[in-house]
């Protein structure tokens, strides 16, 4: 069961969860995880446990009792998935909102689901509908084991840092190697998440884990912040994952910990992360192309004939209405070097935005919802070869302000519209395509 009632048992008495102004015990979150899965197994019917992610305690709680009932759990919000999506998905599924209150719900899915599938995920599909991936306890199992192998100083952590959603698979990668190994994970409060520089120094994390965009954030308030700037950080360990790292980020955020900086890349389909690599930071220069390391635990690799890199082995997962995959197709450009892979962008129309992977068509169907929008095209913005951020170019009346109001009723404010264009119709190129 993933460590997990080993670990309420071993560490019973550690501190699992630091909210900032609250902890729990590993005990006492496991106390709660083993009533709930009780409840789980008397519902018939139900093998999908859907979970309101705004309360990470609950959550965390409600996971774990689902690894033990062998149910599978779907973290939901509103911003991300609408319940009409998760109908359509799922067949029978119980649904636990933001207050802990319990319903029975009967999709309409023919979700193929297996017995150990731990986790479903929603990315951004190309219909512009949300697709689902299932992820395995045998998926999961494969990423502890290659990851803690691969990054040994693992075993000593007494406290991970834990700045992601649920909705993102990076969080499952704390959640796990905090229950392996008896760690703190240490969740910002609501104050700390406005001020992120503050939680980095005043936390005392072991190892963090982020996007390089949060990462650079941190450093540009800790450098409008003298005071803070003055007092020293130790981080011995720091991944990146989600984005492209820089190599003058991993300069300086080394320069604020000290302590090793390690690159590790994977698609939401390969479970969490399945290459990295452990950065010489000593002939590192700031113009260096980092390398996304090679493949790690029981991974394979192998470049298409399309240039895009392709993962064969345990940690790839399948989607919610497939059986078995062989390989995934990242659709993402690579290059090969002695074993390591160097990321050149996407070989599709997906874009990367502040770590989270979407599809334009979707982004342009929010738009396209807006009374008075007849057609709408996505526009990105580019900043250092990587995508910033997007804009909006309508064909129609609707006021800009309810179409940035569509995208943070949609999103929140992660995935915000930089600006709106009007324009009478749109350019077409000789293919007769709208060129945006």
């Amino acid at each position: 069961m993933l460590l997990i009632s080993k670990a309420f048992e071993n560490y019973a008495e550690r501190p699992f969860l630091d909210l900032g102004t609250t902890r729990s015990s590993f005990a006492e979150i496991g106390e709660t995880a083993n009533r709930i899965a009780k409840h789980l197994s008397e519902i018939p019917d139900a093998p999908f446990v859907v979970v309101d992610c705004a309360d990470v305690q609950r959550y965390v709680a409600v996971f774990c009792a689902c690894v033990i009932a062998d149910r599978t759990v779907v973290p939901f919000s509103t911003l991300k998935l609408s319940f009409e999506d998760l109908s359509e998905a799922l067949p029978g599924f119980v649904f636990i909102d933001d207050k802990g209150d319990l319903s029975t719900h009967q999709g309409t899915g023919q979700a193929q689901r297996k017995s150990g599938d731990v986790y479903c995920l929603f990315t951004s599909g190309t219909t512009g509908k949300p697709k689902g991936i299932l992820v395995s306890r045998d998926n999961l199992e494969a990423y502890v084991e290659g990851i803690s192998g691969f990054i040994p100083e693992y075993t000593q952590a007494t406290s991970i840092s834990a700045v992601f959603s649920p909705l993102f698979d990076l969080f499952y990668h704390d959640l796990l190697l905090a229950m392996t190994y008896g760690a703190t994970l240490q969740v910002p409060s609501p104050r700390e998440r406005m001020l992120m520089a503050e939680f980095v120094q005043s936390r005392k994390i072991d190892l963090w884990f982020s996007t390089p965009t949060l990462a650079a954030n941190i450093l540009a308030a800790r450098a409008r912040m003298p005071a803070a700037a003055e007092k020293p950080v130790s981080i011995p360990v720091s991944l990146f994952c989600g984005e492209r790292l820089g190599a003058g980020l991993a300069i300086d955020w080394h320069g604020l910990g000290k302590g090793e900086i390690i690159n590790v890349y994977g698609p939401t389909e390969t479970t969490i992360a399945c290459t990295g690599e452990r950065l010489d930071l000593d002939g590192l220069e700031p113009t260096s192309d980092v390398s996304i390391g090679k493949p790690f635990g029981g991974n394979r690799g192998e470049i298409s004939p399309h240039g895009t890199l392709l993962i064969r082995g345990p940690q790839v997962a399948r989607y919610l209405h497939s059986t078995e995959v062989e390989f995934f197709d990242t659709k993402d450009l690579v290059s090969e070097q002695d074993g390591r892979y160097f990321f050149h962008g996407r070989a599709d129309g997906q874009l990367k935005i502040k770590g989270m992977r979407i599809e334009k068509e979707e982004l342009e169907r929010v738009a396209c919802a807006v009374p008075g929008v007849k057609y709408a095209k996505i526009q990105t913005i580019l900043q250092d070869g990587l995508v910033s951020g997007f804009n909006v170019i309508v064909v129609g009346d609707a006021p800009a302000r309810n179409i940035t109001e569509a995208y943070k009723q949609r999103y929140g404010a992660a995935l915000m519209p930089s600006g709106v264009e009007f324009v009478e119709e749109f350019a077409t190129g000789t293919s007769g395509k709208a060129r945006v």
